[in-house]
């Protein structure tokens, strides 16, 4: 389970607690994030019919809790899902941007400028196009997931590999 967090808030973070914040924050994540993957797994194993979180927390306490659960797990997905698109969005806008297209400053559509326009339109792009993954079969989506995840593990792999490397040229980094 990564997530979109570590790509577009670690430096946000980094700049609001610092380094060691950082590394608790990391921590405490991991923590929280492996205790709710180990509880899913487990009721998952326990419950194996569809629903997720609703059909545990419909078996578990009243039935209109169940349904709370499923709004609210819809709802934060659908939050998760737009910060993906606009990160995505904004990573690929800058990418293309470093290759030479330049979407311009000026105002273009609804106030927005050529490169806020850019960003809106690759983010709701990246959403229809893994809507559409998700519509075609649960198969497809896991093959996806998988690729995605492997080149996220990869991507952060060069990230500390080379981050590494430029501490050692760091003199004083005590100080």
């Amino acid at each position: 389970m990564i997530g979109a967090g570590i790509f577009g808030l670690t430096g946000i973070a980094a700049g609001e607690a610092g380094p060691v914040g950082l590394l608790l924050a990391f921590f405490f994540n991991g923590l929280v994030t492996s205790l709710t993957g180990l509880t899913y797994a487990e009721l998952g194993a326990a419950y194996p019919q569809a629903g997720g979180g609703y059909a545990w927390v419909k078996e578990g306490l009243a039935r209109i809790f169940g349904f709370y659960a499923g709004w609210i797990s819809w709802f934060s997905h659908s939050v998760a899902c737009s910060l993906y698109g606009v990160l995505f969005g904004t990573f690929f806008a800058e990418l293309l941007e470093l290759g030479g297209v330049s979407f311009g400053e000026e105002t273009i559509l609804f106030g927005l400028t050529g490169e806020e326009l850019a960003v809106k339109v690759l983010a709701v792009l990246a959403i229809l196009t893994f809507t559409i993954i998700n519509v075609r079969g649960s198969s497809e989506t896991g093959l996806v997931g998988s690729i995605i995840t492997i080149f996220k593990v990869v991507v952060l792999g060069v990230l500390v590999f080379f981050g590494l490397r430029a501490l050692q040229n760091i003199p004083n980094w005590a100080d």
